[in-house]
């Protein structure tokens, strides 16, 4: 028969306060492009504007934490390391 396995400790995700702030900005940006107090032509001209960076923006940073969580960016840095031979020029 197995061992119980340890439980596995609950982490409670919080968000940053900056993201909080990114939330409140966008939703009050909406909200003054729906009521009518920023043109309407403006802002749909301004969306279309930055939403293919913004995409572009948050495909990059999943990638990011994606290979960060799989550990790509450690391999890389030990094998730079290895390959410099200590020297920091080299690296």
């Amino acid at each position: 028969m197995k061992p119980a396995a340890p439980p596995e400790p609950s982490v409670r995700w919080h968000p940053h306060p900056l993201d909080l702030v990114a939330v409140v900005l966008a939703v009050a940006g909406a909200g003054c492009a729906l009521s009518g107090l920023l043109p309407r032509a403006e802002a749909t001209a301004t969306l279309h504007r930055i939403l293919p960076l913004l995409l572009f923006l948050g495909t990059v940073i999943v990638l990011a934490e994606l290979t960060a969580v799989a550990g790509v960016f450690d391999v890389l840095a030990s094998r730079l390391a290895i390959a410099s031979r200590g020297r920091w020029a080299a690296l």
